[in-house]
């Protein structure tokens, strides 16, 4: 079950970290996949092959150390790849923000 949540997590976390512009069709992705992560756990909790069965939320999903692994599990898979992403933007080629910073309004 950690790893189905890491992965959905990890997905929505590099994708606002890394998008430059949002728009309406993006958040909806968002929202339906944080809508769709519980039913990813009730769909763990009735696989009959696992070792949790019937436990997921009893056992794993109300443990704060659950929580803690998830999150340094997302955060160790992004950061690499956010500092690098943020570095090409900033350091390397900082001429591009400039150039979308002086654009009028309307071509934002």
């Amino acid at each position: 079950m950690a790893s189905n949540i890491t992965g959905i997590l990890f997905y929505c976390v590099a994708t606002c970290i890394l998008t430059r512009r949002f728009d309406y069709v993006l958040i909806q992705f968002y929202v339906y996949s944080f809508l769709f992560l519980p039913l990813n756990m009730y769909f763990n909790d009735n696989a009959k092959a696992g070792f949790y069965y019937k436990m997921q939320f009893d056992a794993l999903a109300s443990s704060p150390l659950f929580w803690l692994v998830i999150f340094f599990l997302v955060f160790t898979m992004i950061l690499p790849g956010a500092a690098i992403a943020w570095w090409i933007r900033v350091v390397r080629f900082p001429e591009f923000l400039k150039v979308k910073q002086n654009l009028p309004d309307d071509q934002r």
